[in-house]
C-alpha cells in the first residue's frame, strides 16, 4: 500500500470494515450465526434498514437517540456499555455505538420509531 501513496485514516476504516464485513457476511463459512454478527450504527439503521435521508434535522436527531440508546443498553445490560467502532463523520474518525441485530430487535427499532416516526413517515410517503 505505500507503493500505491499509503493509507489516510479514511483508507484504514474503509480496508477494516471491508474485512470484517466479509468476515460477517460468512463468504468463506467463518462464522456460524452471520445475521446476529452484524453491528448496526444508529446512522447505519436508519439508512439502510429504513431508509432515511439522513439530512441536518436527523443528523442532530440521532445524536440525541444515541444517547438514549446507550443509556436504555446499559440498564438492559447490567451497565455493560455497547461496542464501540471507528466510523468516518463528518470529515473526522470517530468512535460510535454499534449495536447488534437482536439489540435492535429488542429495545432498538421501537425506541427509534418513538424518535423518528415523523421522519419515517414522511420518507415512507415520498417513495409512494
Amino acid at each position: 500500500m505505500i507503493m500505491l501513496g499509503g493509507l489516510d485514516e479514511r483508507d484504514s476504516i474503509l480496508l477494516k470494515d471491508l474485512a470484517k464485513n466479509t468476515v460477517t457476511e460468512n463468504k468463506y463459512g467463518l462464522l456460524e450465526n452471520k445475521v446476529e454478527n452484524q453491528e448496526w450504527s444508529v446512522s447505519r439503521r436508519l439508512t439502510e434498514q429504513f431508509g432515511v435521508r439522513f439530512t441536518d434535522k436527523v443528523k442532530r436527531r440521532s445524536i440525541s437517540f444515541g444517547k438514549l440508546l446507550a443509556k436504555k443498553y446499559r440498564e438492559i445490560n447490567d451497565g455493560d456499555s455497547p461496542v464501540k467502532r471507528s466510523q468516518f463523520v463528518q470529515g473526522t474518525t470517530r468512535s460510535v455505538n454499534c449495536y447488534y441485530l437482536s439489540d435492535w430487535e429488542q429495545f432498538g427499532d421501537e425506541l427509534l420509531k418513538e424518535q423518528f416516526g415523523d421522519v419515517l413517515q414522511s420518507d415512507e410517503s415520498d417513495t409512494e
